[in-house]
């Protein structure tokens, strides 16, 4: 069987459309739709979408910040919301404005970190939290 290459795809009016590159000289590069061109010589047609997969959050340097004395949960103010947001940023990339206010952003980083260190997600940062963020400090000071 043979094969076609098809670098973009496109729907138009009822038609499909693929734009191939000949790359065996025969000048056939260019739009063709599957029904004037191709239809009983393609049997099957698979659409592969190219997604953009981002790359992984890396620590590089180390955390001079603090972490929270008390437990941080959704609606908490103050202080050690911020060092919690600034510790979060740095641990996860996670980009959140240090505003001091515990909303749905910090919750759910809290559990992004919680997950990320095998912890229940339950997006309060606590006495297990707060163990786990010290050790990840440590292992970068």
């Amino acid at each position: 069987g043979h094969y076609v290459a098809a670098v973009q795809y496109k729907k138009e009016n009822g038609k499909h459309y693929f734009y191939t590159k000949d790359s065996g000289g025969r000048n056939h590069t260019g739009w063709y739709t599957y029904e004037n061109s191709m239809k009983g010589c393609v049997n099957q047609v698979w659409v592969v979408q190219k997604i953009d997969v981002p790359k992984p959050y890396v620590i590089t340097k180390p955390y001079t910040g603090k972490l929270p004395s008390k437990v941080v949960k959704k609606g908490s103010k103050g202080t050690d919301v911020k060092h919690l947001q600034n510790f979060l940023n740095w641990a996860l990339g996670s980009g959140l404005k240090v505003d001091g206010a515990c909303g749905s952003k910090t919750v759910a980083a809290i559990k992004k970190f919680q997950k990320a260190q095998g912890l229940s997600q339950d997006g309060k940062f606590g006495s297990k939290s707060r163990a786990k963020a010290q050790a990840l400090i440590n292992k970068y000071k």
